[in-house]
Parts: structure tokens; C-alpha cells; sequence
């Protein structure tokens, strides 16, 4: 469910993508804003994030977008604010994507952007029911645009289309622990000589 968002805007944005959900979901938006004419940035934090940037979900074959670009960031993470803003500085970005804004990389890009006027879409998944994403400006939770008022959301809903009963990308268990395989496991093969300085932002 996408409760706000303004990335489906013509006028040409710059589009960075933070750390998302182990399935190709930010890939896929990847590749449809840039079929757009919009210009997508990636920044990956360890194996796991290049896997399903450039690996799992990179499109190929006639018609597909280009490869994706990706740039690493493997410094401090006390380091990351100031890297971050020299980077949409550099960069140009106008926005920034991200699952959740509690992890400390998502939470110092947050401010970031805020400071810089950049516009945050922050995705998370079952927030409101299973098998849906919500996207929200700004933030969750203390940020949430959501309304509080029963009776303003049911005018919000109001001209809505129906709910559809059924999901529309039927998946299963065993599909999400295999993502979260390929997400995790090249971090713990490979993840302290790639990037000794990543640590999640909870128990694996």
C-alpha cells in the first residue's frame, strides 16, 4: 500500500536508494524510474544489498534499462552523515528511499535529507496488514503523516479503489527464507573483508 508518495511525479528527479527489503521490490522501482527519465543512485552497505541491487533483480535482454549503478560505502558508521551529505551534494539527489527509519544509517540519513530539503520515502512492510508495503513522506511512527482521526482516514479512503481480497504476488515462507539466505549469508561468508566496518541493525 503506498500511503504518500511523490516518486510517480514528471518533472525529473534524482533518486537515491538506501538499504530495502531482501526481495526486488527497490530494484523493480529502480528500473520503472528510469524508464521514466529520472536518474537512480544506490548506496550499498554489504554483500547482501549488491545481491538483490545488481544480481537477483538487474533486468537484461533487449528493451531493459541499463545495469544499475551502485557506489559502496564502507567508512565508519560515526562517518556516515558527513559522507552522506557530501554525496547529495554531489550527486544532486532530490530524494531518498529507505526500509524503516530506525536503523542508525536510515535515522542519520533522515536528518540529512531533512536539512537539505530532500525528500524522504520510507518503506516498510506489513505495517498496516501482511503482504503489503507502505510508503510514507518523511517518516514512521513520531514522523507518520498518517491521520489519526478515524473519521478523516475514512474520508481519505473514500475515493479509493475496493481492497483487493487476494495478493497479487502470492508468496510463501519458504520464498522468504531463501531471500533472506541470499541476503545474509554472503554478509557472514564474506562480510568482514568487504566491509569490516558494516554491522547490522539487529541479531541475524
Amino acid at each position: 500500500m503506498i500511503a504518500s508518495s511523490s516518486l510517480g511525479r514528471t518533472d525529473r528527479r534524482t533518486v537515491l536508494f538506501l538499504e530495502g527489503p531482501a526481495s526486488p521490490i527497490f530494484g523493480r522501482i529502480a528500473d520503472r524510474l528510469t524508464e521514466r527519465g529520472h536518474a537512480v543512485r544506490h548506496i550499498c552497505f554489504c554483500l547482501g544489498d549488491a545481491v538483490f541491487w545488481s544480481v537477483l533483480t538487474g533486468r537484461r535482454g533487449t528493451g531493459a534499462p541499463p545495469r544499475r549503478r551502485s557506489d559502496w560505502y564502507r567508512g565508519r558508521r560515526e562517518d556516515w552523515p558527513a559522507h552522506l551529505d557530501a554525496y547529495c551534494a554531489r550527486e544532486g539527489v532530490t530524494d531518498v528511499v529507505m526500509l524503516g527509519d530506525g536503523r542508525p544509517v536510515h535515522a542519520a540519513a533522515v536528518e540529512v535529507a531533512m536539512a537539505r530539503d530532500i525528500r524522504i520515502h520510507v518503506v516498510e512492510h506489513g505495517y498496516l496488514r501482511p503482504d503489503w508495503l507502505t510508503v510514507e513522506p518523511d517518516g514512521m511512527s513520531g514522523y507518520s503523516r498518517f491521520p489519526l482521526d478515524p473519521a478523516e482516514i475514512r474520508a481519505a479512503a473514500a475515493g479509493l479503489p475496493p481492497v483487493p481480497t487476494k495478493a497479487p504476488w502470492p508468496s510463501s515462507f519458504l520464498v522468504y527464507a531463501l531471500l533472506d539466505l541470499a541476503y545474509h549469508l554472503p554478509n557472514v561468508a564474506l562480510g568482514r573483508l568487504v566491509h569490516p566496518n558494516y554491522r547490522t541493525h539487529g541479531p541475524v
